[in-house]
């Protein structure tokens, strides 16, 4: 162990360096490594440290209580020889010194921007390689470290190998979304601390009545069930103003509309969700419109998708189930309703669907009145989309970090803890499609009925993630075929609450 330390911290408390300590100044490293055992030399850059004959092999050494003294006698000797005595002899800022090398290395331990400074200063220095070594093996037990609080956050579901991929960084910026920060994807020491000090979200509650929870509480009845949050009772104004912006005739007459409280899916329902549903059940698979993406392009084509992609691809199960008609909609609260003896699970009403999206918010978007400050909070046509498919145009004037689809619950939740609801992908509504809101009910329930008795068109809301940003206004809706199946097209489902 070293010996030295305690007489050095007695030299260097005098304000002045003594002539026999110029050494120490000379070669800082060299002086404090004297007695290092030749084993942890090598953890400090023997490249650069004379080694004494004197010293002890030991492999037993504890190398980690040296280094530590090592390291306090090092910043002893580098804080004192910074004075005005050296700065008097100073050689140029380039000159590459015994003093400056060891300076930029132990700077370059913590800041990993230095390593360019030092290879700049000292580009024969041997300690380069050994940070370049150490900084890969530090960061990849920092990504480790990341994508498994990432993981417990329920944010990311790729492997934990120790590689910044796509989905990790998309994972983080979802992580600082959620945190109120800028979301960058960069993996700093900053965001390591954040991620270690984050809570896991609450898991919903099983085997308790939905009928005795609050506004906010999360439930889940099954295996299969989507995750469903408690909606309060309120009363909202329904529709767009007349002087809103992109507005058209088939958003009003405004009004003002009541709606009970009930529960809707934290997120669209899943692909995981989805495939049970039609593994379960057999239910045929049919003919769907998806976008194709084929380098700068995107194109729709009319495939036998497998298994409700959006995108006609394999995904996985944690992006949002597409390709689902009103028909299939349908199909599939049914079969929920099977699983949950007295559950009723069904389709949102138009109403409820707007007065969720809104959570209290009467601005033309949810999070305000501008619509280039969506990014952090819905997935749509942005400055990654029109950077990776030129020709689509139209864009949010921000980067929400997903060119095309984002798993569920990317982006922040609103006030009523509901993700998604704008963007990503649209979302079939019970209702019949109506070419305004006269005579509308004003109670939240859904209006079903037609002139011809029939309802050929439900009503879609929320906008794509390919959709231009007028879709994202809350009041926005637009019609399609009951029959007809769209990738940008899925659903989040509903379940009736009683009086409290």
């Amino acid at each position: 162990m070293l010996r030295l330390l305690p007489v050095l911290l007695l030299l260097l408390a005098t304000p002045s360096i003594p002539h026999a300590q110029e050494a120490a100044c000379e070669d800082p490293a060299r002086y404090c490594s004297r007695e290092l055992n030749r084993n942890c030399l090598g953890r400090v850059g023997a490249g650069s440290v004379a080694v004494q004959e004197t010293q002890i092999i030991d492999v037993d050494t504890d190398c980690e209580a040296q280094l530590t003294q090592y390291r306090e006698c090092l910043g002893m000797i580098l804080t004192q020889c910074d004075g005005a005595e050296r700065q008097a002899t100073a050689p140029a800022q380039n000159q590459c010194t015994p003093f400056r090398e060891q300076t930029l290395y132990e700077a370059a331990l913590t800041n990993p921007s230095k390593l360019e400074m030092l290879a700049q200063t000292c580009p024969e220095s041997p300690l380069i390689a050994l940070l370049q070594e150490q900084q890969d093996t530090l960061t990849q037990e920092q990504i480790r470290a990341a994508q498994t609080d990432l993981s417990r956050l329920k944010l990311y579901y790729g492997p934990i190998d120790g590689v910044w991929n796509d989905n990790a960084e998309a994972a983080l910026q979802a992580f600082e979304r959620h945190s109120g920060l800028q979301a960058t994807g960069e993996l700093t020491e900053t965001s390591l601390t954040g991620l270690r000090a984050a809570k896991a979200p609450p898991e919903p509650l099983r085997g308790t009545d939905p009928a005795t929870l609050g506004p906010g509480e999360i439930f889940q009845e099954c295996d299969a069930c989507p995750v469903m949050v408690v909606a309060p009772a309120g009363s909202f104004m329904m529709g767009s103003a007349t002087s809103e912006t992109g507005r058209h005739d088939k958003e009003g007459p405004r009004r003002r509309v009541e709606v009970e409280r009930f529960a809707l899916g934290r997120t669209e329902v899943t692909l995981q969700q989805w495939r049970q549903f039609l593994e379960a059940t057999g239910y045929a698979e049919r003919l769907c419109s998806v976008s194709i993406i084929e380098g700068d392009r995107i194109y729709v084509r009319t495939l036998n998708v497998a298994k409700g992609s959006p995108l006609g691809l394999d995904q996985p199960d944690i992006y949002p189930a597409g390709c689902i008609s009103g028909e299939d909609a349908s199909e599939y609260v049914n079969w929920l309703n099977q699983q949950v003896t007295g559950a009723p699970y069904r389709i949102p009403s138009e109403a409820e669907w707007e007065y969720a999206a809104r959570a209290g918010s009467g601005g033309e978007y949810a999070w305000g009145s501008y619509a280039d400050a969506g990014c952090d909070h819905a997935n749509t046509a942005d400055q990654s989309s029109t950077e990776q498919f030129p020709g689509i145009g139209g864009g949010l004037a921000c980067d929400d970090g997903h060119p095309v689809l984002a798993p569920v619950g990317m982006y922040r939740p609103n006030a009523f803890g509901f993700y998604d609801m704008l963007g990503n992908l649209s979302e079939v509504t019970q209702d019949c499609l109506h070419e305004n809101y006269e005579n509308a009910p004003s109670d939240g329930s859904a209006w079903m009925e037609e002139e011809d008795g029939k309802c050929y068109d439900a009503v879609l809301r929320g906008g794509s993630w390919v959709g231009d940003p007028f879709w994202l206004r809350s009041a926005s809706r637009m019609g399609t075929s009951r029959t007809q199946r769209q990738g940008q097209d899925g659903l989040r489902v509903a379940r009736t609450l009683p009086e409290q």
